[in-house]
């Protein structure tokens, strides 16, 4: 009798502690508010609702967002409400390059502003190397938050990046340790200027480790991985890497939302934020915030004593998810104000109209555009008569431009990189096999986003894309002839053709120019001169669609055979 009494006890005892073990599990223990911004790209302005130049009557109008000024007001805004505890300041890197105000003042200006916001961690991006390390560096050493990347191995004994941190651990004001690891693209070599001194190992091994360090050797309760490597490599971290509690990312320029009404002309790839489910059950929210400063996330994370999400994460372990548009109901900050009219002053030329364009110049995605129809004649057309042929990687053109005035600004608005525009011989065959091996990258199912698309001008490209035809995806290709005819592109034929010099040297993921071109570049002059010169000889700019490009897709479906 005495046994069964006490296995009964026992056996209470158990349940108790587990419904009690249940109920410490979703007591709030630390309420914690990320806001987060990534791919700035040294939007420091305001922008139109494309996230271009912001004209005057637009500014009047109340249609431009973003810009320096707002988040300012945003960020201190949210940081001043007792409401929103343990506040939080995160920029998932590219804050370098996009605008005059990067290619003129390089990174000082990007110092004065961010200090003004007064970060708590930043990711490197892949443009942040734009400069080389040496361009780098100075911003790295002067500010004052930590400037993270886990998965960058510098070799070089100059240690010129020795300031840059795998990690940071934030103590908040109940102690709970929280660890901000920081990460960047390994394609950073590819498509910016990292130098040879300086290399990066896979994102997800280098975040576990240093997350199972921080775990074991410093007792961080809570993890957040901060960086820029996109949606896709995002979500798979955020599956694999059991350590991990939220995800906050960059580099894809990503709308993330959930809502039924947009707040503006963005469609979402996903929502906000996107939760991913790990084998063990575990839920990690996984954000990013666009792009050009257009607008700012606010997640707010509750977390119990184990350093848990609270379940479910949906609505009680995230209270909050605000993707939050910057529009004219934000005020600008006078004090940034101020700041940013010294460096006006110093623009003042560039604000001058050089020309105009009767059409919206837009990019278009996987397609054909027609702002990159303009930017590849205009690359032709600098060298005078000496190519027949132009391309323009969709990456290198980094703004929009509505209908209506183009000023010098716009012109480095649209092309910020400083390139020169080189000249390439290429053979037919070297043609044919550089396209089809950019195309190669492209799904039947559009499912696929390759990290080229080749605009180009002088050519009009017919592609097939089946499920097995990779490297027989060229239906037809043909070259400008005389009489503004078209005639078939020849395998033996010698062609002039005019690219960016980032294409040139090699800069691209996918299409290698240098491996099918006949010997070295001839250097050209720059891009800013090239459209800009383009803008005053054919203003007003009427370009639309051609044709230049078409791509039919057959998704399930293989090539015929002949």
């Amino acid at each position: 009798m005495k046994v069964a009494v006490l296995l009964l006890a026992l056996t209470c005892s158990l349940v108790n502690t587990k419904t009690l073990s249940k109920q410490d599990d979703n007591e709030v223990a630390l309420t914690l508010n990320i806001l987060h911004l990534n791919d700035i790209h040294a939007h420091f302005e305001e922008v139109n609702e494309s996230t271009g130049r912001c004209h005057a009557d637009q500014a009047e109008a109340g249609q431009c967002f973003g810009g320096m000024e707002r988040i300012h007001t945003k960020v201190n805004e949210i940081r001043n409400i007792t409401d929103f505890k343990n506040v939080i300041l995160l920029n998932a890197g590219d804050y370098y390059q996009g605008t005059i105000w990067y290619t003129m003042f390089k990174y000082s200006v990007v110092v004065e502003f961010a200090e003004m916001l007064n970060y708590d961690a930043m990711a490197l991006g892949n443009h942040e190397f734009d400069d080389g390390p040496e361009g780098l560096a100075p911003f790295v050493d002067s500010v004052s938050f930590d400037v993270l990347a886990a998965n960058l191995e510098e070799t070089s004994v100059k240690g010129e990046l020795e300031n840059v941190k795998k990690s940071k651990v934030q103590i908040m004001e109940d102690g709970t340790k929280i660890g901000i690891i920081g990460y960047v693209t390994t394609d950073t070599p590819q498509i910016s200027k990292p130098g040879e001194f300086v290399k990066f190992v896979d994102e997800i091994d280098s975040i576990r480790a240093e997350a199972q360090r921080l775990r074991n050797e410093e007792q961080v309760e809570i993890i957040i991985a901060l960086g820029h490597s996109g949606y896709e490599l995002d979500q798979k971290m955020a599956a694999e890497i059991e350590e991990l509690d939220v995800v906050v990312g960059g580099h894809s320029h990503t709308f993330l939302y959930t809502g039924d009404v947009l707040p503006s002309i963005e469609e979402p790839r996903g929502p906000y934020p996107t939760y991913v489910k790990q084998a063990s059950g575990k839920v990690v929210p996984v954000v990013q915030a666009y792009c050009f400063s257009k607008y700012m996330g606010h997640i707010t994370l509750n977390f119990n004593a184990n350093g848990d999400l609270i379940q479910d994460v949906d609505g009680q372990g995230v209270s909050r998810a605000d993707v939050i548009l910057l529009d004219n109901s934000v005020e600008k900050s006078p004090e940034v104000g101020v700041r940013m009219q010294k460096y006006r002053d110093q623009l003042q030329e560039y604000y001058e109209v050089i020309g105009e364009t009767t059409v919206n110049l837009e990019k278009n995605g996987l397609a054909e555009s027609n702002i990159g129809n303009v930017l590849a004649d205009s690359m032709v057309d600098i060298w005078q008569g000496q190519a027949e042929i132009g391309f323009i990687n969709n990456g290198g053109i980094r703004a929009n431009l509505i209908a209506g005035d183009i000023t010098g600004e716009d012109v480095f608005n649209v092309l910020p990189f400083n390139n020169t525009v080189d000249r390439l011989t290429m053979t037919g065959s070297g043609l044919r096999g550089l396209l089809e091996e950019y195309i190669g990258n492209v799904c039947a199912d559009q499912s696929c986003y390759p990290g080229t698309f080749l605009q180009m001008s002088g050519l009009k490209v017919l592609y097939k894309i089946y499920e097995d035809n990779v490297g027989q995806r060229i239906a037809s290709i043909q070259v400008r002839c005389e009489l503004n005819g078209w005639c078939d592109l020849e395998d033996d034929a010698k062609y002039f053709v005019a690219v960016p010099s980032f294409l040139s040297e090699g800069g691209s993921r996918t299409a290698n120019f240098p491996q099918w071109s006949e010997g070295p570049p001839e250097v050209g002059p720059s891009d800013y001169v090239a459209f800009e010169a383009y803008v005053i000889k054919d203003s007003p700019i009427r370009t639309e669609i051609e044709g230049r490009i078409t791509i039919n897709y057959y998704p399930g479906e293989n090539a015929p055979t002949v």
